[in-house]
């Protein structure tokens, strides 16, 4: 009777476990992790959640696309070393790059992506992982058998990550390629880069990689002052009959978004990292066309910091339990505009934008603030204003590293050229 016991639990066991397995490879949720770029070999966050979406230590296999880098080899070595000291079964190159376009068609590159349990798109410029990653056909642009096999196998469930570029180059819409917020509401967006022109908002019209629908992607976000250039993208995307996002999402440094759930109406989201995820919806924004400069009011945004979720596209929002609102816990009687609404960050210092935002809802009198751009003639006035949709402030120290976190949801802005 003993024996007969044993053998049972042996064989339950044994089933139990082809069972997990069996699981991990038919889970067909689609999930993305958005980086924000500069991601630092510490940030375990990240890096653990990534290993986790790709079936967990010891089974991630995860593929490195280093497409968007001049040296291909070096930024799958670096990421090589850190994904190891995470217990990844494999990193493994994807060896399509600027060197060896011709790769995207060969069917032993296509094979191996479909070996992966995880895929992970490195930094650099964007515009390079499309232009590798796609062809040309009869004047038309087309995916290549690699990026059709990536896109297939992110449907059947695997993870996909993707930092700075990498992440940049994943939207559906038109995807950003560079230029300034300030050059942006002055002069417009342009579908073609001018070398005279070198601050000019650049876009590519045909959109990126098609891996997320609805939204137009930006990265390096607070610290390189891209929320004018965001707001100026989103409006020109929604003047055109194809790849419209009325949303945008800009992603700090060293921090990530991560969807899950993914389908073609919801979505699943969690903020992790060192800074925060700025999310941006102009379907109530209005253009005043009779203004010398532009002129756009009827903007709304959300800034998500470590542990808040978000369901999108409704931006339904939950901030971590260990945050509390401002409201009643003001830090200062008044709220101080900035000269450089723009200007990113400087030095230690918090980014321009998010330290104003933060000063409106971390004050005691004023609700609406008005900045400008350090830049003149003209010059921009950006109106924040926490009177509208019940807007909201939370603050609290992050548990792992005691530092301040600041998260702001429905905060009403209006930008004008004087």
């Amino acid at each position: 009777m003993a024996k007969f016991l044993f053998y049972f639990c042996l064989y339950f066991i044994h089933f139990s476990l082809h069972d997990t397995f069996l699981f991990k490879e038919t889970d067909t949720t689609k999930k993305l992790i958005l980086i924000g770029g500069n991601l630092e070999a510490d940030n375990k966050d990240i890096y653990e959640r990534m290993v986790e979406l790709s079936g967990g230590p010891g089974y991630a296999r995860i593929g490195l696309i280093v497409a968007a880098n001049l040296d291909p080899q070096g930024s799958y070595t670096y990421y090589m070393d850190i994904l190891e000291k995470y217990r990844v079964a494999e990193a493994v190159l994807i060896p399509v790059d600027t060197y060896r376009k011709s790769n995207n068609k060969a069917p032993k590159v296509v094979e191996l992506v479909k070996k992966m349990t995880g895929l992970f798109i490195t930094g650099g410029d964007q515009a390079r992982v499309v232009e590798v990653l796609f062809n040309e056909e009869n004047g038309k642009r087309v995916a290549s058998p690699v990026l059709a096999a990536i896109k297939e196998a992110y449907h059947n469930g695997i993870m996909v990550a993707g930092t700075s570029a990498g992440t940049s180059c994943m939207p559906t819409a038109i995807m950003v390629k560079d230029g300034l917020s300030y050059d942006a509401l002055k002069y417009g967006a342009y579908d073609a880069k001018d070398s005279k022109y070198p601050d000019n908002l650049v876009y590519d019209r045909n959109g990126g990689l098609g891996l997320l629908d609805g939204y137009i992607l930006d990265t390096h976000f607070s610290e390189r002052g891209r929320e004018g250039r965001m707001i100026r993208l989103i409006y020109e995307s929604t003047k055109s009959m194809h790849n419209q996002a009325y949303m945008g999402i800009g992603l700090d440094e060293n921090t990530a978004l991560v969807l899950t759930n993914i389908n073609n109406t919801h979505a699943d989201g969690e903020v992790l990292g060192e800074r925060g995820v700025f999310f941006m919806d102009m379907h109530e924004a209005r253009e005043d066309t009779n203004a010398s400069y532009y002129r756009m009011s009827g903007i709304y945004s959300h800034y998500l910091t470590q542990g808040d979720t978000i369901q999108l596209p409704s931006m339904t929002i939950k901030t971590a339990t260990w945050k509390t609102s401002t409201r009643g816990h003001e830090k200062y009687s008044y709220a101080l505009p900035s000269r450089d609404i723009f200007g990113g960050s400087r030095k230690k210092y918090e980014p321009e934008f998010v330290a104003t935002a933060t000063r409106l809802f971390d004050n005691e009198h004023d609700y609406v603030i008005r900045s400008r751009t350090n830049e003149t003639r003209p010059t921009f006035r950006v109106l924040m204003s926490q009177t509208g949709r019940e807007a909201k402030g939370y603050y609290g120290r992050k548990r792992r590293s005691n530092q301040w976190q600041i998260t702001y949801i429905n905060l009403y802005l209006e930008v004008s050229g004087q």
